[in-house]
């Protein structure tokens, strides 16, 4: 796929001829400007076989429309991407076309876009989109229309809610569907983790919840999240076994980017069944009379992901502003919250968050944990950090240099530090450590006859959720120097077991912590390693603080979580549900 900006202009050299032989420097300056506006004011997009030209979009509505209209006249072989995938991936290809200067007004929310208030929306009327001078052509042989799929016009969506309430509806009532990144999932993450205890919270308070996910994640789901069993539902196809199904539900929560444009695609196909139904038929589900709400679940800003091709960054900064009448973002990030609003002026909604909790094994370990703990701490401080080289805002060679700093101050003095490490591969661990010059000193490869990096510390690799759990109850002190994040999952778990954690105060970390009674919150390398040698020093308000670390996260339950959905169910759908 590739993009490219054209004119075709066909008298452009015998106007300029004409200007140069009668000496018309002005006209021909003129004609010069009028002519790169002409060509900066048309896109030729390519993808596969298929081909957009148009004039470059002004407003979001045009681009949109012009993704939209595009998507739905050419058919997924042609286009050589999956059909879900080809709004979002042709936006972030056309956005990413235009100037840098001119992407700003296409990525802030309009002012009809839904907002939080106080209790409920007011109702707002769907933006207007004028429809831009658009021509398809495609250079294949075949040509196919996809009438089977759902525009996404926003005459084709649902309407926001309105402020008038609809009797006799509880949380029994209400359907949620969680789409998850319809990609192959083999790892555990914060968005992962988040999605699915939210899910399995309202499942427990009533709610009809089902988590949809590409087929070959199912497995690694159910081992890692095996309460959620039941909730799944997979696919092979999107389209054919999400799309073509029954799509009646009241809610449906995108989980990251792509899932925003697959949540817009059903819920419009919903309002196209509901407009062809031939019956009313009294119903007491709340998606047939208020229609399906879409709910983005910001958990990261994806836009800063390094690891994102440039039309997948754009296409992430679009999915804030997509559709944004229609469209509910939900964090329990304020970091994130404020970013969205920075960036696209967008507002959400805030709902708490809890740490993951396997509350039969962590009972059933505490006393012998607690007992261990008392031992190692008479003879060591334990100091442990989460590495993951794949992820560099993650800071993982920072993150070690800290470390072995730390080590260093205390070589000379009677204190033990035992550093554990987890989060990667050995092998992944061993390349950090011979990747660069200054790794290479750290690491201290060369000084183990084994040639074994990091021979100052123990590195476990890579744990299960319950091996964490147990990893943090036999540690003092965790360590994250990652360059931001979202919220801190790593860091809520490791006050949930009992440990200080030493974080950058950069993203979410405020939501959870009270710096200096439960957490060190630091600004960078240096900081970071005075307050491990403060810690380090003052055992006893170490232990002190890893108290106040496990009362405050006794407080963040999934309970407590499910209420604070509850209630932001009961806003977007102008019903009280509240349980």
């Amino acid at each position: 796929m590739f993009i490219k900006i054209i004119v075709w202009i066909s008298n452009y050299e015998t106007i300029c001829n004409f200007c140069r032989q009668h000496d018309m420097t002005i006209v021909l300056v003129l004609t010069l400007l009028l002519f790169s506006v002409a060509a900066a004011r048309t896109v030729v997009l390519s993808v596969g076989n298929a081909q957009l030209e148009s004039n470059v979009p002004t407003s979001l509505s045009e681009l949109v429309q012009q993704c939209d209209t595009f998507c739905s006249s050419h058919a997924a072989t042609q286009i050589g991407v999956l059909k879900h995938r080809c709004r979002w991936v042709v936006a972030g290809s056309l956005l990413e076309a235009l100037p840098p200067e001119t992407r700003a007004t296409f990525l802030q929310r309009p002012a009809n876009a839904l907002q939080p208030t106080s209790r409920f929306l007011s109702s707002s009327s769907s933006a207007s989109s004028s429809s831009s001078s658009i021509s398809f052509t495609s250079t294949s042989t075949s040509t196919s229309s996809s009438s089977s799929s759902s525009s996404l016009s926003s005459s084709s969506l649902p309407p926001p809610a309105s402020t008038a309430a609809t009797p006799g509806f509880t949380s029994s009532s209400v359907s949620i569907l969680f789409l998850l990144h319809d990609a192959h999932i083999d790892t555990v993450n914060g968005g992962l983790v988040g999605s699915i205890e939210v899910a399995l919270g309202l499942h427990s308070l009533g709610y009809v919840v089902r988590i949809a996910l590409l087929h070959q994640s199912t497995s690694f789901v159910k081992q890692h999240f095996p309460a959620a069993a039941p909730l799944l539902l997979s696919y092979t196809s999107f389209q054919a076994d999400i799309m073509l199904k029954d799509n009646n539900w009241s809610v449906i929560v995108a989980t990251y980017f792509p899932t925003v444009w697959m949540a817009l695609e059903v819920a419009a196909a919903a309002a196209a069944a509901a407009t062809v139904a031939t019956t009313a038929t009294p119903t007491s589900s709340l998606s047939s009379t208020l229609g399906s709400r879409v709910v983005y679940f910001a958990q990261d800003y994806e836009p800063l992901f390094q690891t994102l091709p440039a039309a997948a960054s754009m296409a992430a900064a679009l999915s804030y502003v997509v559709h944004s009448e229609q469209v509910h973002i939900v964090s329990y990030s304020p970091w994130v919250l404020s970013m969205v609003e920075k960036e696209h002026r967008a507002k959400g909604w805030k709902v708490d968050c809890h740490p993951r909790r396997e509350e039969k094994i962590m009972w059933q370990q505490q006393q012998r944990d607690q007992q261990q703990q008392q031992q190692q701490r008479r003879r060591s401080v334990v100091v442990t950090a989460m590495i993951r080289p794949a992820t560099p805002r993650r800071a993982p060679l920072q993150t070690l240099i800290a470390l072995h700093r730390v080590m260093e101050r205390f070589r000379q003095m009677d204190v033990q530090i035992l550093v554990r490490t987890f989060g990667c591969t050995h092998s992944e661990m061993q390349a950090l450590g011979e990747s660069t010059w200054e790794a290479r000193s750290v690491s201290q490869w060369w000084s183990s006859w084994t040639g074994q990096a990091w021979p100052w510390l123990t590195h476990v690799g890579r744990l299960n959720h319950t091996q964490v759990h147990h990893f943090f109850q036999q540690s003092d002190i965790f360590v994250d120097l990652s360059e931001w994040q979202a919220y801190g999952f790593s860091a809520q778990e490791a006050m949930m077991s009992g440990v200080v954690p030493v974080v950058v105060d950069n993203g979410g970390v405020r939501d959870f912590t009270d710096p200096g009674v439960n957490a060190m919150l630091v600004k960078d390398e240096d900081s970071a390693v005075d307050a491990l040698e403060h810690l380090i020093l003052h055992p006893d308000l170490v232990v002190k603080m890893q108290k106040a670390a496990k009362q405050k996260m006794s407080t963040k339950t999934r309970l407590k979580t499910a209420h604070s959905w509850n209630s932001f169910l009961s806003d977007i759908l102008g019903e009280d549900v509240m349980l």
